[in-house]
């Protein structure tokens, strides 16, 4: 009812306000004529119908919109009110659709003039809850193929699948389901497409319904529907389903080769994935930086130096040793194998940008060799890179190792102007720099501050009053403990107080008895 009101407003205003303009005045003259119907074949209704189609603005659609009411031309003609619906979708006028439909539907005894509607309220980015289709079913219109597409596009938009299936239904009722303007005999691409969208979505039980789709369809195979399928199962936790999909494919190429290994990788089969990649060579595949990127982190996170290493070589053979994302993975893989004087070499030669110095300046603060951590921050700075929590993590951990209380107060600075205070792994790592600098006082100021505190918070303060003389921890107790008691368990369920023993049982055994 607002729209239709909201139409009749818009139909009084621009028929007021642009009646006494007439398109004439943008195209040519046309001959008034006070007529109430006229002929598709009438010359002034097709110069009308040309003028409509090829308005470029809204204005110009209003104006000949308001001489065809003018001249008798409207609500009759159908062809020229369908021109028009469009003309205002595409503007974004769904109101001004709404009353030329209601005006004309009268005078169509087909679907033609439904389907314009519900084509505009498409194109105009309108849902009316399908509320015209339901209108035009019960009204005894039947729907012809042109209507389908649209209502079935309405209902992906949507996600309307339970209208989307009575939908189906009633089309195989009328005998569409093989047509081509209904598209419901996808190919593989669509496929594809599909099964991309269901595994964003996590919707993994309707992506094994379109694998059985596809298997009845005798497309299983096809390298771009089987591609999608292994993704799928990959991201779903299944690698054995994609393994399967893999290995019975009849042709596969890098992508397919590629899929599969990050499937492994992704379920932890990491000695499987690598000889995936050695399997490649076999069969005439030749490995891309996508695949070097995928098996790379593999070796990383098992800690396979030597496979690292023979990958390394083939990453130089194939002319790759100069790929960013390359380089990154190849410092990140020797870096956790504990080559760092490989990984440096990597990154002296290599392309960098941010990630190359996190990479870099957090694995060098787990060292005796700190000091080189908080030179690769230093550097970034003033190359022009912009730190981020990784880079501001690693550097205070750096000044935490070597008891750097200027240096860290400086990089605390630098933390606060940027704005990254109030991130939780920053203000933690802040935390446990001043704990160990001594700077009780100045930690507890930073944990008070901490909006949204976590048990690592918590253990930090714990284990940095733990190290501390006896006196400021009595006096922190009532305060402290409470909190930790009160506050955190109640919010949360867990108990600080659970790690205490570990942190300061050999240390104080009195302050256990006095915990409990």
């Amino acid at each position: 009812m607002l729209l239709l009101n909201n139409a009749l407003k818009t139909l009084h205003v621009h028929t007021r306000r642009v009646a006494s303009r007439t398109v004439c005045e943008y195209h040519f003259p046309l001959k008034r004529s006070q007529c109430t119907y006229h002929s598709p074949t009438n010359p002034t209704h097709v110069n009308l119908l040309t003028i409509a189609s090829n308005s470029k603005s809204l204005l110009q659609t209003k104006q000949t919109h308001a001489f065809a009411r003018l001249n008798g031309f409207l609500p009759g003609s159908v062809s020229l009110c369908a021109t028009l619906i469009l003309r205002y979708a595409s503007f974004q006028e769904p109101n001004a659709c709404f009353l030329l439909f209601e005006q004309t539907i009268n005078y169509c005894h087909t679907a033609f003039l439904w389907n314009t509607f519900i084509r505009a309220l498409s194109v105009a980015c309108v849902h009316d809850g399908f509320v015209t289709y339901n209108r035009m079913v019960r009204t005894g219109v039947s729907p012809d193929h042109h209507t389908f597409p649209f209502v079935l596009k309405a209902c992906a938009n949507n996600l309307e699948l339970q209208k989307g299936m009575e939908i189906h239904g009633h089309l195989l009722k009328l005998g569409f389901e093989t047509n081509v303007f209904v598209g419901l005999t996808p190919n593989s691409i669509a496929i594809s497409s599909i099964l991309h969208v269901l595994v964003e979505l996590e919707l993994f039980s309707l992506g094994k319904e379109i694998h059985g789709f596809s298997l009845r369809m005798g497309i299983e195979s096809d390298v771009f529907v089987a591609n999608s399928l292994i993704n799928m199962y990959a991201k779903s936790g299944h690698p054995s389903e994609a393994s399967y999909v893999f290995h019975y494919m009849p042709v596969k190429d890098v992508v397919t080769w590629n899929a599969m290994i990050t499937n492994l990788t992704q379920n932890g089969l990491l000695f499987a994935a690598l000889e995936l990649v050695r399997a490649m060579a076999v069969h005439n595949k030749i490995p891309d930086s996508v695949t070097l990127t995928s098996v790379i982190p593999t070796c990383a996170r098992g800690g396979f130096l030597r496979q690292g290493k023979e990958i390394h070589a083939v990453t130089i053979r194939m002319g790759f040793n100069f790929d960013l994302f390359v380089t990154n993975a190849l410092t990140d893989m020797y870096a956790k194998c504990g080559c760092l004087d490989l990984a440096q070499r990597v990154f002296d030669i290599s392309l960098r940008d941010e990630l190359s110095y996190n990479i870099l300046i957090a694995s060098y603060a787990e060292t005796s060799d700190c000091s080189k951590s908080l030179s690769l921050f230093s550097e970034m700075g003033l190359i022009g890179m912009m730190h981020d929590v990784v880079s501001f993590v690693g550097a205070i951990s750096a000044c935490a190792n070597l008891a750097a209380i200027k240096q860290g107060k400086e990089i605390h600075g630098v933390v606060m102007r940027n704005f990254f205070h109030a991130h939780l792994f920053v203000a933690n790592s802040l935390l446990g720099f001043y704990s160990r600098c001594g700077r009780i006082d100045i930690a507890n100021k930073i944990f008070e501050r901490i909006p949204n505190k976590n048990a690592a918070s918590w253990n930090t303060m714990i284990l940095g009053y733990g190290m501390i003389a006896y006196g400021l921890f009595d006096s922190f107790a009532t305060s402290f403990f409470v909190l930790a008691f009160l506050g955190y368990e109640k919010s949360t369920g867990k108990n600080p107080a659970t790690n205490l023993q570990a942190l300061l049982g050999l240390q104080n055994a009195s302050l256990l008895i006095f915990v409990a």
